[in-house]
């Protein structure tokens, strides 16, 4: 459990516990791929989304992981985007999806059906919070085995945010 080394220090200085985030891992195959490509011309709608979504202000990380992964962002849209997720590539071969919103569990899972599809014989690991139950059984019911977790914590008001986050950014992000 080597996300837990720290989490005296963090209550220490005032942070309380909000949940379990939950790591699961799937090799990528071969199945229909139905997210378009991304297109920089639609990051404020991409900023927008994740914004309405998570009632969170996360412009900055979001552009930056735009244009940092531009090649691996990935949406499901028809008239307005209905998910979307950014796939950030790790040591050999590995491959971290997230953030992952979606309007729905549908739309959710679609994407990550389409991910999977796009990263072949690629290890994807993904962090879902534990609260959002249905994610966990979305991930299972698609071939992701649980691996570990971390502890979500916060400072400060507690935001609950979680009902449209499928996948989080990273474990000191959220």
């Amino acid at each position: 459990m080597g996300y837990f080394f720290a989490v005296s220090l963090y209550r220490r200085l005032g942070f309380k516990d909000k949940y379990l985030s939950l790591r699961f891992k799937v090799r990528g195959e071969n199945n229909n791929n139905k997210a378009l490509p991304y297109d920089p011309k639609i990051a404020n709608e991409i900023v927008s989304f994740d914004r309405e979504k998570t009632e969170l202000s996360r412009e900055r990380i979001i552009r930056k992981f735009l244009e940092e992964f531009r090649n691996s962002v990935y949406i499901i849209k028809k008239k307005r985007i209905s998910a979307y997720a950014i796939v950030r590539s790790r040591a050999e071969e590995h491959f971290t999806i997230g953030p992952l919103i979606a309007e729905n569990h549908k739309a959710a899972e679609v994407l990550l059906c389409s991910i999977m599809a796009k990263y072949t014989k690629k290890i994807l690991t993904m962090g879902v919070p534990e609260t959002n139950c249905d994610v966990v059984q979305m991930l299972l019911r698609n071939g992701f085995n649980y691996i570990e977790p971390s502890l979500r914590m916060y400072l400060g008001e507690r935001k609950n945010y979680e009902k449209n986050l499928f996948g989080i950014i990273a474990p000191e992000k959220g």
